[in-house]
């Protein structure tokens, strides 16, 4: 389309003209803390300690760590490489 052209239709009303909002530079990019903060939410929350050795596998990170406390020891469990790892707490 020429120049010309566009004129032409400005004049005729066959242009059709949108208003859109510039966009900020941090519309374009998303916040990179985001998921850490709902991750570490997650991790914020209460947990119940088990009773017994955990043998499920996790959905979430959050199920990665769980406590255990069977009146005699108290541990916390690690869920890595696919297997359930403690340490022990005093």
């Amino acid at each position: 389309m020429t120049h010309e052209e566009l004129q032409n239709f400005i004049k005729t009303g066959e242009a059709e003209f949108t208003k859109q909002e510039p966009q900020t530079k941090e519309q374009k990019q998303p916040d990179p803390l985001q998921d850490f903060i709902q991750v570490l939410a997650a991790i914020r929350k209460p947990k119940i300690h088990l009773t017994a050795e955990p043998a499920f596998t996790p959905k979430n990170f959050a199920e990665q760590i769980q406590f255990y406390d069977d009146g005699a020891d108290i541990r916390i469990y690690f869920y890595i490489n696919n297997t359930w790892r403690y340490a022990t707490l005093t």
